[in-house]
Protein backbone atom coordinates (compact mmCIF):
# COMPACT_ATOMS: atom_id res chain seq x y z
CA UNK A 1 0.00 0.00 0.00
CA UNK A 2 1.34 3.22 -0.86
CA UNK A 3 2.96 5.68 1.73
CA UNK A 4 -0.47 7.81 1.31
CA UNK A 5 -2.82 5.77 1.57
CA UNK A 6 -1.48 3.82 4.54
CA UNK A 7 -1.06 7.13 6.51
CA UNK A 8 -4.12 8.35 5.14
CA UNK A 9 -5.92 5.22 6.12
CA UNK A 10 -4.87 5.42 9.75
CA UNK A 11 -5.50 8.54 10.26
CA UNK A 12 -9.47 8.18 9.26
CA UNK A 13 -9.33 5.18 11.39
CA UNK A 14 -8.55 7.38 14.36
CA UNK A 15 -11.20 10.17 12.92
CA UNK A 16 -13.84 7.83 12.45
CA UNK A 17 -13.41 5.77 16.03
CA UNK A 18 -13.35 9.20 17.95
CA UNK A 19 -15.97 10.67 16.16
CA UNK A 20 -18.57 7.87 16.45
CA UNK A 21 -18.57 6.64 19.85
CA UNK A 22 -21.29 8.30 21.56
CA UNK A 23 -19.75 10.49 24.98
CA UNK A 24 -16.34 10.79 23.14
CA UNK A 25 -17.91 12.38 19.34
CA UNK A 26 -19.20 15.06 21.33
CA UNK A 27 -15.86 16.76 21.27
CA UNK A 28 -16.45 17.27 17.80
CA UNK A 29 -18.71 19.92 18.83
CA UNK A 30 -15.94 22.08 19.46
CA UNK A 31 -14.88 22.75 15.72
CA UNK A 32 -15.00 19.24 14.71
CA UNK A 33 -11.84 18.50 17.21
CA UNK A 34 -11.36 14.45 15.84
CA UNK A 35 -11.48 15.47 12.26
CA UNK A 36 -8.88 18.23 12.74
CA UNK A 37 -7.04 15.51 15.00
CA UNK A 38 -7.37 12.62 12.20
CA UNK A 39 -5.51 14.87 9.48
CA UNK A 40 -2.86 15.96 11.80
CA UNK A 41 -2.44 12.16 12.98
CA UNK A 42 -2.30 11.47 9.07
CA UNK A 43 0.79 13.79 8.44
CA UNK A 44 2.32 12.26 11.56
CA UNK A 45 2.09 8.81 10.34
CA UNK A 46 3.55 10.19 6.81
CA UNK A 47 6.12 12.15 8.50
CA UNK A 48 7.40 8.84 10.90
CA UNK A 49 7.61 6.39 7.57
CA UNK A 50 9.29 8.83 5.35
CA UNK A 51 12.33 11.36 5.09
CA UNK A 52 11.42 13.63 1.96
CA UNK A 53 10.22 17.17 2.70
CA UNK A 54 6.22 17.42 2.96
CA UNK A 55 4.88 20.34 1.07
CA UNK A 56 1.43 21.78 2.06
CA UNK A 57 -0.30 20.37 -1.11
CA UNK A 58 0.46 17.36 0.04
CA UNK A 59 -0.46 17.34 3.31
CA UNK A 60 -3.50 18.42 2.21
CA UNK A 61 -4.08 16.02 -0.02
CA UNK A 62 -3.51 13.10 3.19
CA UNK A 63 -5.85 15.16 5.14
CA UNK A 64 -8.57 15.28 3.03
CA UNK A 65 -8.11 11.38 2.04
CA UNK A 66 -8.27 10.68 5.85
CA UNK A 67 -11.07 13.28 5.90
CA UNK A 68 -12.92 10.86 3.23
CA UNK A 69 -11.78 7.78 4.93
CA UNK A 70 -13.19 8.95 8.65
CA UNK A 71 -16.53 9.69 6.87
CA UNK A 72 -16.87 6.17 6.18
CA UNK A 73 -15.76 4.11 9.17
CA UNK A 74 -17.48 7.12 11.39
CA UNK A 75 -20.98 6.05 9.09
CA UNK A 76 -20.90 2.65 9.47
CA UNK A 77 -19.87 3.08 13.64
CA UNK A 78 -22.65 5.20 13.89
CA UNK A 79 -24.99 3.10 11.93
CA UNK A 80 -24.18 0.25 13.99
CA UNK A 81 -24.81 2.18 17.13
CA UNK A 82 -28.25 3.65 15.95
CA UNK A 83 -29.22 0.31 15.28
CA UNK A 84 -28.17 -0.99 18.92
CA UNK A 85 -29.82 1.92 20.58
CA UNK A 86 -33.35 1.27 18.55
CA UNK A 87 -33.46 -2.35 19.71
CA UNK A 88 -33.08 -0.52 23.59
CA UNK A 89 -35.63 2.27 22.15
CA UNK A 90 -37.82 -0.63 21.14
CA UNK A 91 -37.74 -2.34 24.67
CA UNK A 92 -38.38 0.95 26.33
CA UNK A 93 -41.99 1.62 24.38
CA UNK A 94 -42.89 -1.98 25.97
CA UNK A 95 -42.40 0.02 29.70
CA UNK A 96 -43.42 3.29 28.61
CA UNK A 97 -46.85 4.63 27.87
CA UNK A 98 -47.11 5.59 24.21
CA UNK A 99 -50.14 7.03 24.88
CA UNK A 100 -47.81 10.60 25.23
CA UNK A 101 -47.02 12.04 21.10
CA UNK A 102 -44.05 13.39 22.58
CA UNK A 103 -42.23 10.14 24.02
CA UNK A 104 -43.48 8.38 21.26
CA UNK A 105 -42.13 10.54 18.60
CA UNK A 106 -39.13 10.76 20.48
CA UNK A 107 -38.54 7.13 20.50
CA UNK A 108 -39.80 6.32 17.32
CA UNK A 109 -36.33 6.93 15.46
CA UNK A 110 -36.45 4.63 12.00
CA UNK A 111 -33.05 4.19 10.48
CA UNK A 112 -33.57 3.86 6.69
CA UNK A 113 -30.86 3.37 4.15
CA UNK A 114 -31.74 7.15 2.69
CA UNK A 115 -31.00 8.81 5.91
CA UNK A 116 -27.71 6.89 6.04
CA UNK A 117 -26.76 7.65 2.82
CA UNK A 118 -27.71 11.38 3.71
CA UNK A 119 -25.45 11.15 6.61
CA UNK A 120 -22.62 9.77 4.63
CA UNK A 121 -22.34 12.37 2.01
CA UNK A 122 -23.02 15.59 4.76
CA UNK A 123 -19.90 13.51 6.82
CA UNK A 124 -17.80 12.92 3.78
CA UNK A 125 -17.76 17.10 2.73
CA UNK A 126 -17.82 18.05 6.28
CA UNK A 127 -14.56 15.44 7.40
CA UNK A 128 -13.00 16.20 3.92
CA UNK A 129 -12.72 19.79 4.86
CA UNK A 130 -11.72 19.50 8.20
CA UNK A 131 -9.32 16.76 7.54
CA UNK A 132 -7.67 19.15 5.40
CA UNK A 133 -7.45 21.93 7.83
CA UNK A 134 -5.28 19.37 9.81
CA UNK A 135 -3.67 18.33 7.43
CA UNK A 136 -2.32 21.72 6.90
CA UNK A 137 -1.85 22.42 10.63
CA UNK A 138 -0.19 19.18 10.36
CA UNK A 139 2.57 19.92 7.68
CA UNK A 140 3.05 23.04 9.99
CA UNK A 141 3.50 21.01 12.99
CA UNK A 142 5.59 17.87 11.27
CA UNK A 143 6.64 19.13 8.30
CA UNK A 144 10.05 19.87 8.56
CA UNK A 145 10.89 17.62 10.86
CA UNK A 146 12.70 14.25 10.36
CA UNK A 147 10.86 11.52 12.36
CA UNK A 148 11.99 8.51 10.85
CA UNK A 149 15.76 9.95 11.93
CA UNK A 150 14.53 11.72 14.99
CA UNK A 151 13.03 8.55 17.01
CA UNK A 152 15.63 6.60 15.26
CA UNK A 153 11.95 4.49 14.32
CA UNK A 154 12.60 1.60 11.50
CA UNK A 155 9.21 1.23 10.08
CA UNK A 156 10.89 -1.23 7.46
CA UNK A 157 10.63 -4.69 8.78
CA UNK A 158 12.94 -6.33 6.25
CA UNK A 159 15.52 -3.87 6.45
CA UNK A 160 15.91 -3.84 10.30
CA UNK A 161 16.11 -7.83 9.72
CA UNK A 162 18.87 -7.41 7.78
CA UNK A 163 20.85 -4.91 9.82
CA UNK A 164 20.50 -6.96 12.74
CA UNK A 165 21.83 -10.29 10.60
CA UNK A 166 24.89 -7.80 9.62
CA UNK A 167 25.48 -7.15 13.24
CA UNK A 168 25.52 -10.64 14.63
CA UNK A 169 28.06 -11.88 11.74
Amino acid sequence: MNLIWRSAFLGGIILGLLSSIPIISTFNLIFFMWVIIGGIASIFFYKRSSTKKLGIGKGALIGFLSGIIGAFVASILELIFMMSFNRINELTKIFISTNNLAVSTLLSSEITFFSFFILLFIQIIIFSIFATIGGIIGVWVFGKQNLKDEYNYDTDYVSKLKRENKLRK
